[in-house]
């Protein structure tokens, strides 16, 4: 079970990110790019370039903590864009878990 932070609220990315980046690269990435603080206030999902992996970034507190996963087979499939030119989504924990399982429920 992963423990997240539960008063954070959950982004996705929804360009790829090259999985080669440092935790400080993708910390800066999501504030400067997505406008959010992976520090102190939110959780970031990163899904590389073919959907095979994703990264999930937060603070626990104590320290910053990358959470990877590699799916055997499939892609991570993110949900849609709320409007034209948004670079992130918010995400609820029950589809963050879905995706998790490499699917995801698409919003109506």
């Amino acid at each position: 079970m992963i423990l997240l932070p539960p008063t954070r609220p959950l982004y996705a990315a929804l360009d790829p990110v090259d999985f080669r980046r440092s935790f400080d690269v993708l910390v800066a990435f999501a504030r400067e790019q997505l406008g959010l603080d992976a520090l102190r206030s939110a959780v970031v999902l990163f899904v590389n370039r073919d959907g095979s992996r994703c990264k999930l970034l937060f603070h626990d507190g104590s320290g910053l903590v990358i959470l990877y996963k590699r799916l055997d087979a499939g892609r991570f499939r993110l949900p849609a864009a709320v409007l034209a030119g948004d670079r992130s989504v918010a995400i609820e924990p029950r589809e963050l878990a879905l995706l998790l399982e490499g699917h995801i429920r698409h919003r109506p």
